[in-house]
């Protein structure tokens, strides 16, 4: 199996990305790609740390709330089997004490609840129930709070440090990829790359380097990563010429339409056709365009994009928070653009989802 050494150049670079260090010779490299390095693994293990904490302290306020009074009628969630009633009791796995099963639902529910606040950037001004909002439940919710604050903030999925994305705090999936990290892995100290055949021992001819088996015989050496550190400086020289050349177009392309727009706006003043209060019918400047239906607990660039459309208007998007991420403030706007829209109301299907009807109602309002 071969690869071509640009190939090999990308893996490199991002195996460099991951460890998330800046690093001036081959050997810091090798270093780097067989197991992190002290002062790596020390933040690692910090973050982890962290990150049990706090969800530590996320069981403990369930846990609180579950003894901190009687849950109103109504935590059996729908699709729980008949037969299910509100007062059937079960141990609680928090404690092994009995409770009542809506008891503990509603613990849950208000705990998801506190901690999705946290995610949208609210965490300190959630508030309990009143009916649960004691003494003991008010500590366990600011210990929560204080760990989530405690918590780490990630610039991307595999690591800290890493890619350049907003930042966000830690969660399960940064925890997994972080003990992944630490996980060690098998080098080689030799002085050239080999790979180990009981067929052959005669050397290959090629100058493509050639890729290990998925077995312990495969070996990375340093002269090796000596020659992938060359070719990662000579990929980056490129990507930044490339960067100036896609600068100067997009500066070009900006005095294009700019130009394009005024001799538009000439044309359109005497011959355009106008509304009933006499002023010319024009298009929105920025509209956006969806290519997947997204619904809540989605994220990406897309979720900010909508979030920022519905913040133009405030009876819409009242909190105008552009996270990133679709969470209950963000379907209940859409719910009202949807409603605002005639595209969907309260309780009916699709109501508070961007899905294909929305997406073409979003474009059907700006032209």
């Amino acid at each position: 199996m071969y690869m071509n050494k640009r190939t090999y150049a990308s893996l490199a670079f991002v195996a460099v990305l991951i460890v998330g260090a800046s690093f001036t010779s081959a050997t810091e490299i090798k270093a780097a790609m067989c197991s992190p390095s002290a002062e790596r693994t020390a933040e690692i293990n910090q973050a982890l740390a962290a990150y049990q904490t706090q969800e530590d302290t996320y069981n403990a306020l369930a846990k609180t709330l579950a003894r901190a009074g009687s849950a109103p009628l109504g935590y059996i969630s729908p699709w729980i089997s008949p037969g299910i009633t509100q007062n059937d009791t079960i141990t609680d796995s928090l404690d092994g004490k009995s409770i009542l099963r809506k008891d503990l639902y509603f613990a849950y529910d208000q705990t998801s609840q506190a901690r999705q606040a946290c995610r949208d950037g609210n965490c300190k001004t959630y508030t309990l129930p009143t009916s649960h909002n004691t003494a003991a439940a008010q500590t366990a919710l600011k210990n929560y709070q204080n760990a989530w604050d405690a918590m780490p903030k990630f610039a991307g999925p595999a690591g800290m440090k890493a890619y350049g994305s907003p930042e966000r705090h830690m969660s399960s999936h940064d925890a997994i990829k972080l003990r992944e990290e630490l996980q060690p892995k098998t080098c080689s100290t030799e002085t050239d790359r080999t790979t180990t055949s009981t067929t052959s021992t005669s050397p290959t001819t090629s100058t493509e380097p050639v890729v290990a088996p998925t077995t312990t015989t495969g070996t990375y050496t340093l002269a090796y990563v000596t020659e992938l550190l060359t070719q990662i400086q000579t990929l980056t020289n490129k990507n930044a010429a490339l960067g100036n050349e896609v600068a100067s177009l997009k500066a070009q392309l900006a005095a294009a339409k700019s130009s394009a727009s005024a001799s538009q706006s000439s044309a359109a003043a005497a011959s355009a056709p106008t509304t009933s209060t006499g002023s010319a019918a024009t298009a929105s400047a920025d509209c956006p365009v969806f290519t997947r239906s997204i619904s809540q607990g989605a994220s990406g660039f897309d979720v900010s994009t909508l979030q920022s459309f519905l913040a133009k208007d405030p009876s819409v998007y009242p909190e105008g928070l552009v996270t990133g991420y679709f969470g209950p403030a963000t379907e209940r706007a859409v719910g009202r653009w949807q409603a605002n829209k005639g595209v969907a109301a309260p309780g009916s299907a699709g109501y508070g989802t961007v899905g294909p009807l929305t997406r073409s109602a979003i474009l059907t309002a700006c032209y």
